[in-house]
């Protein structure tokens, strides 16, 4: 699983990788998966993940069909992608689901 931490709306947004304030590769497993980010403090932060089945660090696809699991903090319902207010949270335990198509 690629984990990438937000904390502006726009780069969260864009999904600009470069400007996210953690990440990590967590090891997936089946059932629930837990890291921690003991470097967030006070502020608002958004999440987006996925399952990089490939290793390729790259949203795969077929055609229109995606090919590994995603998430996103604030994002219950499958198919959801809440923009940065939607998806904010402040520190502390957050669930995210893992959807695929």
């Amino acid at each position: 699983m690629l984990v990438a931490v937000f904390d502006q709306a726009q780069a969260f947004d864009s999904l600009n990788f470069d400007k996210a304030v953690d990440f990590a590769a967590v090891p997936a497993s089946k059932g629930q998966v837990v890291h921690q980010f003991p470097s967030l403090t006070a502020g608002l932060y958004a999440i987006f993940l996925f399952h990089d089945e490939y290793s390729d660090q790259d949203l795969n696809f077929n055609g229109n069909t995606l090919l590994e699991g995603l998430g996103a903090s604030g994002a219950p319902p499958p198919g959801d992608n809440p923009g940065f207010t939607a998806a904010s949270f402040l520190p502390g335990p957050v669930r995210i689901m893992v959807h695929y198509e």
